[in-house]
C-alpha cells in the first residue's frame, strides 16, 4: 500500500498545484494538501484516525450541499462536463467538485480501513 499510498501524494500535491488557478483557491488548496499529507504520513504507515473521521465527515457534507446539482445534471442526461476546461453551463462546476470528492471519499475511506488494519496488527 505504500507505493499506492505514495502516487496518490503526488497526485494529490498535483491537485494542489493546479487548484491555484482556481477561482476559490484557498478552499480546494486546503481541501487537497489535507488529503497530500493524509496520504503522505500514510506511506509511513502513519495514521491519525480523528483526521480522516473528520474529513470523511467534512467530504459527506460537502458533497451533500453539491448533491441537487449532481441529481439535476443526472436528470438532464448527464452532459458532458469536459468539452472544454471552462464551465459553461451553471452545474458544470458542481459536477465536476462532486466527482472530485467522491474521489477524496474513497481515498479516505480507504485510509480508514488501512489504519484500521495497522491498528489490529499492532494489538
Amino acid at each position: 500500500m505504500s507505493v499506492v499510498n505514495g502516487l496518490l501524494t503526488v497526485v494529490f500535491a498535483l491537485f494542489t498545484y493546479f487548484q491555484l488557478n482556481d477561482p476559490d483557491p484557498q478552499l480546494w488548496v486546503t481541501w487537497y494538501s489535507f488529503l497530500t499529507f493524509l496520504t503522505g504520513f500514510a506511506v509511513f504507515k502513519k495514521f491519525w484516525m480523528p483526521s480522516i473521521l473528520v474529513g470523511i465527515g467534512v467530504c459527506l457534507v460537502w458533497m451533500g450541499l453539491l448533491l441537487p446539482a449532481f441529481l439535476e445534471w443526472i436528470k438532464e442526461g448527464m452532459p458532458s462536463i469536459t468539452s472544454s476546461m471552462k464551465a459553461e453551463t451553471p452545474f458544470v462546476e458542481f459536477i465536476r467538485e462532486f466527482l472530485g470528492l467522491l474521489v477524496c471519499l474513497m481515498v479516505l475511506v480507504g485510509l480508514f480501513f488501512q489504519a484500521k488494519k495497522v491498528k489490529a496488527v499492532q494489538n
